[in-house]
C-alpha cells in the first residue's frame, strides 16, 4: 500500500545577527557541504504510520453475521433452541443423520410458515431459523459453527427456502401496514384497545425480524454464487426491487419498533448478490466502454489524460494567439488507434458540449449543409464555450491589445508599459515564415505539437459519451426530427399493438444485450479450455449484471424519492443521536476551534458506557454503514453501465440504457434532500480521527461468542490474552520518478473500527461523485465552508482516504480567494503529491470564478437531460406518478357528455412522450412523434374544455347567470355561448381589469 505524502512546511529560525557580528562568525559556525549531509542523513527521520485498514466490499463473514444481531436481543437465541428441543430426532450435526433427513424435516417447517395459526408458524419459525444459525448447541467453536451455517443454508435452499421465506416476509410486512393504518376510530370499531394493538405490532415485527435473518443469513452465504443472482431477480417482484419498495414505504408510516437496521443489512446483501462489489464492478465498467464502441482504460499506473473539454479550450486559446492555427486533419493511418476511434463520427467540439445548456432553436429551422453536423440544427452550432469548475476563459476571441508608446516622462511608471492583461497579445505572422517539414504550417512547431500531445491523450468517459448521446437525442426530439417520415430510424420503432398489450417488445438496447448474453452461452459451449471457459463465464455474469441494473432502476424508478428520503432520514437520525457523545478536542490549537478560542473547560472522565449504551451506538454505526453502502453501490452501478449502440451510426430513434442519466438522476434526489450538507454535517459532529478508533463493541455478546459461551457443546476457549500488536513494522518500497528504488520502514496500526472505517470512506466517496465536474454543487461546498471539516479528516493517515478527501478539496480550490491559497499551502502541496494530473490541469492557476449563472444553467440543464430521458424510457406515467395533472389536462374528462358524437376516448392510445397517456389532452404532441397519425383526436372548430374553463373565468370576473339575460353558455341549439360572444364581451371585460392584475375594478360603481 502506497501511502500518502505530505510535505511538512519549511522552518525558518531568525538569529540577532548584524552585519558585523555575521562576518566575524563566519569562520567559526560554518560548515561545509558534506558535514551538512552528514547531519541530515544522521538525524532519525520519524516513522510515517498509517492504519492496516484494507477496504473491500464487506468484512468477513463472521463479523458481518454477528453485526446483524443487536446485543439486546442475544437471549432470543435460547428461544430458538427451546422451540427446537424435541423437533428433531436424534441430533442435526451426527453423521448418522443423512442429508435426506435433514432436507425432508427442513420442507416440513417451511411448508409451516403458510400455517394460519400464529403460534404454530412462530414456532416453526423459530426451529428454521435455528437451523439457519448453525444448530449452535451442537458445535464446539465459532468455525464449527459456521460451518454449520454454511451446510444448513444449502440444504434450506434445495428445499426452494428462499421463495417461501420471502413469501411469508410479505405476508407479515402486509400485516404490518394494516396495522399501521388503522386509525382510533377503526380500532374503536373492531374494540381493539390500544394496548392490543401495540401486542400485535411487537408479534408482527418480531416475526419480521426472524424472517429478515434467515433471508439474511441466506444471502450472505450465496451471494458470491453466479446462479444466486439468477434466483433472486426471478422473483416476482426481484427481491432487490421489493426490498426497495419496503424502505420506500417507511416514508408515510411510523419505524418504531421496526427492524429497519436488519432491512438494510439485507437489501445491502442483495444488491451485492445481484451486481457485485468492487471487482465485478471494474469488469464491468470495461464491458459498458466495449459495447458502446470506446476505447479501453489505458493500462498504465498513472495515465495522462485530458478531455474534450481540455482540446477545444486549447484550440481555442491557440486560435487567439495565432490565427494561422488550424487543427491538424488525422491520417489514415491513425484512424485504426484506440485514442482516435471515438473521434471518427463526432467531432471534439459536439462531445464537449455535452454538459452545455441546449441552446435555444430558431423556429422551423434546419440544415444539413455540414455532413458532420447531419441531423442537428445549425442554429446549435455555436462556438464552444467551457462550462466548468476551474474555467474562467474568455468565451469568444477578442483582438489584441497592442503595447502603448512609452511617454514622454523620464521616469515612467511601470503600468504605463503593460498591456491589457484581460486580452491576449496577438503572435505576429507573416505568410512568408512557415514551419514543419514540408513547410505548410503557419505556426511554430511547439503548437502542431502540443495539439498532437492532447490528441494522443483524449480520453472520452463512457459517462460523457452518454450524456452527449442524450443531449443530441433530446435536441434532435424537440426539433421534432426524430420521426422523419423516410428516416432510418422509422423501421425499428417497438410496434405495441392493442392486441398484445402485456407482452411489449424490449427496448433495442435491452435486446442487444439479450443477443450478446446468448452469444456468451454459445461461447462457453465452444471453449476449449478451463481458461477460455472461465472468461466466458465472466462475460456472461457481467453482461446479466447490466441487464439486472436496467430492470432494478426500471422498476424502482417510481419510488426512488421516497426511498432516498428514507434513507437520509435514517442516516440524520444517526448523525443526530450521536452528537452528544462526541469527544472535545484536546486543546485550542485544534482545528475545530478557531484560532484564539479557548477550548471547554477539561472534563471529569467519564464513566464507562453499559452495555445498553454499546448497544445504542453500534446500532447506530452499523445503520450508518448499511446507509453509506446501499447509496455508494447504488450510484456506482447506475454510472457504470452501457450504451449498446456503435459510435458510427448515432440513431435517435433509438434509446441507449444511458445510465450515467440513471446517476445524475439519483444524485439529484440525493442532492434535492441535502445529501452533501448532511455528510459534512456528520464529519463536522464528530472528530473522525476519534471514531475511526472508537470500538463500541462487547465481544462476549456477539453472536458467534455468545452462542459459544452459553449453549455449545463444549466450552469456549477463553479469550486471548495477548492479542495483537497496535502497530507492526512493514517495509515499503518506492519508485521514484527518475526511476530509483526508495525503501523506507512504514508503522502499520492495526487498531481501528472497520465499519466507522469503511462509512467514512464511502462518505467520502459518496461526496466526490456526487460534486465532480458539477460546478454548482461545488460552488454549494464552498458557501458550506467544506474545506475547514474536510481538513480535519486529513488527519487519519489512509491513503483512500486522504486521496478522496483531497479530490474534494482540489476542486475548490478555483472557487476559493488567494488568500484561502497562501493559508493552505500545506494542503495544497498534498494534492500536487498525490492527486494524479490531467494534462490541462489548472486548479490553482486558473482564474478566480465570480459569476455562477453557467454553473445553475449547466445544473438546469442537466436536470432537463435527466427528464426527457426518463419519459422517453420509461413513460410519463412512471415517472410521474406522485405529481397531480393539470387542470387543463384532465378537465376534458368532466365533460364527456358534451363531446361531439362517435369521439369515443377509451379506445385512443395515446403516444408515448404525451403529457396524459389515456386522458386526451388539449395540447397533442407533435404527429411526427405519433406512430399512427390517426389516433389524433378529429378537428373541432371549439376547444369543448376551454369553453367550461371560460365559464369559470367569466364567473370570477363577476360576469354570472344572473347578471346576463341568459345563461353564459346556451344550449347546442341557441349556439351562443360565451366564446362566440367574446367580442361582445371583450371591450367590458378589459375595463374592469386592473393594472395589478389583481381582479379589482379600476372603477368603482
Amino acid at each position: 500500500m502506497s501511502g500518502m505524502i505530505f510535505a511538512a512546511p519549511p522552518s525558518y529560525s531568525l538569529g540577532d545577527q548584524d552585519g558585523g557580528n555575521s562576518s566575524s562568525q563566519l569562520g567559526l559556525d560554518s560548515i561545509t557541504l558534506g558535514q551538512l549531509k552528514a547531519m541530515v542523513t544522521s538525524v532519525p527521520k520519524p516513522k510515517q504510520s498509517f492504519y492496516d485498514f484494507r477496504y473491500d466490499d464487506e468484512d468477513t463473514v463472521m463479523n458481518e453475521i454477528d453485526e446483524f444481531y443487536s446485543y439486546v436481543e442475544m437471549p432470543q437465541v435460547a428461544e430458538n433452541l427451546k422451540a427446537w428441543k424435541g423437533s428433531f430426532p436424534g441430533e442435526w450435526t451426527s453423521p448418522e443423520t443423512t442429508p435426506a433427513q435433514r432436507k425432508a424435516h427442513v420442507e416440513v417447517l417451511l411448508e409451516s410458515l403458510e400455517h394460519r395459526d400464529a403460534e404454530i408458524r412462530f414456532t416453526n419459525a423459530r426451529r428454521l431459523f435455528y437451523v439457519l444459525q448453525g444448530t449452535f448447541a451442537e458445535t464446539t467453536s465459532p468455525e464449527h459453527q459456521l460451518h454449520w451455517i454454511y451446510e444448513n443454508c444449502k440444504v434450506v435452499r434445495s428445499a426452494n427456502g428462499l421463495s417461501t421465506i420471502v413469501e411469508s416476509m410479505k405476508i407479515a410486512s402486509q400485516k404490518h401496514d394494516l396495522l399501521c393504518s388503522l386509525s382510533d376510530a377503526d380500532t374503536a370499531h373492531f374494540q381493539i384497545t390500544p394496548a392490543e394493538k401495540a401486542d400485535f405490532l411487537e408479534e408482527v415485527t418480531t416475526e419480521m425480524s426472524v424472517y429478515l435473518g434467515m433471508m439474511y443469513h441466506l444471502i450472505e452465504i450465496f451471494k458470491e454464487r453466479d446462479d444466486f443472482a439468477d434466483e433472486l431477480m426471478s422473483m416476482d417482484p426481484p427481491l432487490p426491487v421489493y426490498l426497495f419498495n419496503v424502505v420506500s414505504a417507511l416514508r408515510d408510516k411510523s419505524a418504531k419498533g421496526y427492524p429497519i437496521k436488519k432491512l438494510l443489512l439485507v437489501l445491502w446483501k442483495t444488491l451485492l448478490a445481484c451486481c457485485g462489489g468492487i471487482r465485478e464492478l471494474a469488469r464491468a465498467k470495461k464491458l459498458a466502454r466495449e459495447l458502446a464502441n470506446l476505447p479501453s482504460v489505458p493500462d498504465e499506473a498513472v495515465a495522462v489524460k485530458c478531455t474534450p473539454f481540455d482540446i477545444e479550450t486549447f484550440r481555442q486559446e491557440t486560435s487567439v494567439k495565432y490565427p494561422t492555427f488550424t487543427p491538424r486533419p488525422v491520417p489514415p493511418a491513425q484512424l485504426e488507434t484506440p485514442q482516435i476511434k471515438p473521434t471518427l463520427s463526432v467531432p471534439t467540439s459536439k462531445l464537449a458540449q455535452a454538459y452545455s445548456p441546449i441552446p435555444v432553436r430558431h423556429h422551423y429551422h434546419h440544415d444539413d449543409a455540414d455532413p458532420q453536423q447531419s441531423g442537428i440544427p445549425a442554429s446549435l452550432n455555436q462556438p464552444f464555450q467551457p462550462h466548468g469548475p476551474n474555467q474562467g476563459y474568455r468565451p469568444i476571441p477578442q483582438p489584441a491589445t497592442p503595447a502603448p508608446s512609452p511617454p514622454p516622462s523620464p521616469k515612467p511608471k511601470k503600468q504605463q508599459y503593460q498591456t491589457d492583461q484581460n486580452r491576449p497579445f496577438l503572435f505576429p505572422f507573416s505568410r512568408r515564415t512557415r514551419f514543419g517539414v514540408n513547410n505548410d504550417r503557419l505556426v511554430p512547431f511547439a503548437v502542431d505539437e502540443a495539439d498532437k500531445l492532447y490528441n494522443r491523450h483524449m480520453y472520452v468517459s463512457l459517462a460523457l459519451w452518454q450524456m452527449w448521446r442524450t443531449r443530441e437525442e433530446c435536441m434532435t426530439a424537440e426539433s421534432g426530427l426524430d420521426c422523419m417520415p423516410g428516416s432510418e430510424g422509422d423501421a425499428e420503432l417497438p410496434k405495441t399493438t392493442t392486441e398484445d398489450l402485456e407482452s411489449v417488445e424490449p427496448l433495442p438496447d435491452v435486446a442487444l444485450l439479450d443477443a450478446k448474453i446468448s452469444e456468451a452461452v454459445v461461447a462457453i459451449g465452444d471453449a476449449t479450455s478451463s481458461g477460455q471457459e472461465r472468461k466466458a463465464k465472466e462475460r456472461k455474469e457481467d453482461l446479466m449484471r447490466l441487464k439486472r441494473v436496467e430492470i432494478i432502476y426500471s422498476s424502482v424508478l417510481p419510488v426512488l424519492p421516497g426511498w432516498v428520503l428514507v434513507l437520509l432520514k435514517l442516516l440524520l437520525a444517526t448523525v443526530s443521536a450521536g452528537t452528544g457523545q462526541q469527544q472535545v478536542p484536546q486543546s485550542s490549537t485544534s482545528s475545530i476551534f478557531p484560532p484564539g478560542v479557548a477550548s471547554p473547560p477539561e472534563q471529569p472522565p467519564a464513566p464507562p458506557p453499559t452495555l445498553d449504551d454499546l448497544d445504542v451506538t453500534r446500532h447506530r454505526e452499523i445503520t450508518s454503514k448499511a446507509v453509506s453502502a446501499i447509496l455508494l453501490l447504488t450510484l456506482k452501478w447506475f454510472k457504470a453501465s452501457r450504451g449498446c449502440f456503435p459510435v458510427m451510426r448515432i440513431s435517435t430513434s433509438l434509446m441507449s440504457v444511458s445510465d450515467a442519466m440513471k446517476f445524475h438522476h439519483l444524485g439529484q434526489l440525493l442532492l434535492d434532500t441535502n445529501c452533501l450538507l448532511l455528510i459534512l454535517k456528520m464529519f463536522g459532529l464528530q472528530e473522525v480521527s476519534i471514531s475511526v478508533v472508537s470500538k463500541a463493541d462487547s465481544p462476549d455478546h456477539n453472536f458467534f461468542r455468545y452462542c459459544q459461551i452459553h449453549h455449545a457443546r463444549v466450552a469456549p476457549r477463553p479469550q486471548d490474552d495477548n492479542p495483537r500488536a497496535p502497530a507492526h513494522i512493514v517495509l515499503q518500497t518506492k519508485f521514484l520518478p527518475n526511476g530509483q528504488k526508495h525503501e523506507e520502514e512504514v508503522e502499520m496500526l492495526t487498531e481501528f473500527s472497520w465499519r466507522n472505517f469503511f462509512s467514512t470512506i464511502n462518505f467520502a466517496k459518496i461526496m466526490q461523485k456526487l460534486s465532480k465536474s458539477r460546478s454548482h454543487r461545488i460552488w454549494m461546498l464552498v458557501q458550506y465552508k467544506s474545506s475547514a471539516v474536510l481538513k480535519r479528516v486529513l488527519r487519519v493517515s489512509h491513503p483512500m482516504l486522504q486521496l478522496h478527501v483531497l479530490k474534494l478539496i482540489k476542486s475548490q480550490v478555483p472557487f476559493c480567494g488567494r488568500k484561502w491559497r497562501q493559508s493552505n499551502m500545506k494542503v495544497i502541496t498534498s494534492i500536487y503529491l498525490n492527486c494524479r494530473p490531467d494534462l490541462r490541469d489548472e486548479w490553482l492557476t486558473g482564474t478566480e470564478v465570480d459569476d455562477i449563472s453557467d454553473a445553475q444553467a449547466q445544473e438546469q440543464a442537466l436536470r432537463h437531460l435527466v427528464k426527457y430521458y426518463n419519459n422517453k424510457r420509461y413513460g410519463p406515467q412512471i415517472t410521474n406518478q406522485q405529481s397531480q395533472a393539470h387542470r387543463r389536462s384532465v378537465s376534458i374528462s368532466h365533460n364527456m357528455d358534451g363531446l361531439p358524437p362517435g369521439l369515443d376516448l377509451g379506445n385512443i392510445i395515446r403516444p408515448i412522450g404525451t403529457p396524459n397517456v389515456v386522458e386526451a389532452d388539449v395540447f397533442p404532441p407533435p404527429r411526427s412523434q405519433a406512430p399512427d397519425p390517426s389516433i389524433f383526436l378529429p378537428y373541432t372548430t371549439e376547444d369543448l374544455a376551454f369553453e367550461d374553463e371560460y365559464e369559470e373565468y367569466l364567473s370570477d370576473l363577476g360576469w354570472s347567470d344572473e347578471q346576463s339575460e341568459g345563461p353564459l353558455f346556451g344550449s347546442a341549439i341557441s349556439g351562443g355561448n360565451a366564446w362566440q360572444r367574446l367580442p361582445e364581451l371583450v371591450t367590458s371585460i378589459a375595463d374592469n381589469i386592473s393594472d395589478s392584475e389583481s381582479g379589482r375594478p379600476r372603477h368603482p360603481g
